[in-house]
């Protein structure tokens, strides 16, 4: 999975699924996926059986516990579909368990990066009901992944040469071979500054989306203060910085520390 994108996730969980159950393949419903630039205290993710869409909050955890849980609420829409109903009972870890282990074999997520997850009751409970996941090392794969940020400018001739724009990510990017690796990035390197460029190998890419960390218009002779740490102001929403969704808590210290309020965050201005 390259990025957050509703269809790059919607794809995605696709593949796993008809990989998955190909003797189901056509048993698996339509459904949609939404993600939400959004910080939840009480879950990460969920599933209306009425709507058949998948929802998938708090995008600053690591990526490999974001694609988890949308494999977990994958695992929810699966058994609706083969039996009508869902719950956490035994068939529904049989079912999460086996996408689990087709997801990782097919290199859409490591499942190593997630034995150290905080919220691990899934895992346990998995273990309890139908036993952990089994699975073997990941080889190593070849590729990179360019990543351009600040293109709008940009961005129409982004587009004709095949990059992709990520709405969690802001930014525009495109998979490449080893092979393809120099001339893409010499191509690239002539239309925006190399700060702008990013390049990853793609068993090593973190997404990293962006939040807008809001303070609001309310702090009152701090202005030098905001503008020396980086926030712009916005007539409507007021104070905001732009900052990666795995800065949340450090930046919310920050602010607590600072300004003794509490920020909020958004996706989107």
């Amino acid at each position: 999975m390259l990025t957050l994108n509703n269809y790059e996730v919607w794809r995605t969980l696709k593949e796993i699924a008809e990989e998955a159950f190909p003797e189901k393949k056509g048993m698996v419903k339509t459904f949609r996926v939404s993600i939400h630039a959004t910080e939840s205290n009480t879950k990460h993710g969920d599933y209306s059986l009425l709507t058949r869409e998948i929802r998938i909050f708090n995008l600053s955890r690591k990526t490999a516990h974001i694609i988890k849980t949308t494999i977990h609420e994958l695992a929810h829409h699966c058994d609706c579909s083969f039996f009508g109903k869902t719950g956490h009972d035994k068939q529904f870890y049989t079912t999460y368990k086996q996408l689990l282990e087709v997801a990782h074999r097919m290199g859409k997520i490591n499942l190593a990066d997630t034995a150290d997850e905080i919220d691990s009751r899934d895992l346990s409970a998995m273990a309890k009901k139908v036993g952990k996941p089994q699975y073997e090392a990941q080889v190593k794969r070849g590729g990179h992944i360019i990543k351009v940020d600040n293109a709008f400018a940009i961005k129409d001739e982004l587009k004709e040469h095949g990059y992709r724009f990520s709405s969690t990510e802001k930014l525009w990017l495109m998979e490449v071979t080893d092979e393809q690796l120099v001339s893409e990035k010499s191509w690239v390197e002539g239309k925006t500054q190399q700060a702008n460029i990013k390049i990853v190998g793609l068993d090593d890419n973190t997404i990293e989306s962006i939040y807008f960390g809001i303070v609001g218009k309310k702090l009152f002779g701090k202005n030098d203060e905001l503008k020396a740490l980086g926030f712009k102001f916005d007539n409507a929403r007021g104070w905001y910085k732009r900052i990666l969704a795995s800065e949340k808590n450090a930046f919310s210290k920050m602010v607590k520390e600072r300004f003794s309020i509490s920020p909020s965050f958004t996706g989107t201005l």
